[in-house]
């Protein structure tokens, strides 16, 4: 596997959880310092919520689509990973199976010319 993809998912992964809270009380603050003063009941009123609640649900859905193609990429290391074991597996395998037929040989004498 790539070592630049790893470590993306590793820096995705860091994002999607410390981003949120951040982004979160970075909107309550700028909500109620930014907000003209004869706007507040319309920040604070349906609205408002139903934007705030539109674009929780697609953040979250691009959280989530970000956490699968982690899962993804994690699932193609390891697969990766359990090919390569095998491949070595087998290859020592033959290699001794082959070491012991040729031990197992009766050796030939030499032929005079």
């Amino acid at each position: 596997m790539i070592w630049w993809k790893s470590k993306l998912s590793c820096q995705i992964r860091s994002v999607t959880e410390h981003l949120t809270p951040k982004i979160t009380s970075a909107w309550q603050y700028a909500k109620f310092e930014m907000a003209p003063p004869l706007t507040i009941g319309f920040f604070y009123g349906p609205t408002v919520r139903k934007l705030e609640d539109y674009c929780s649900n697609t953040a979250n859905n691009f959280k989530a689509g970000l956490r699968q193609q982690i899962k993804e990429i994690d699932a193609e290391e390891e697969r990766v990973r359990k090919e390569k074991e095998a491949a070595a597996a087998k290859a020592e395998e033959e290699y001794m199976e082959a070491s012991e037929a040729e031990a197992e040989k009766p050796e030939e004498p030499p032929k005079k010319k």
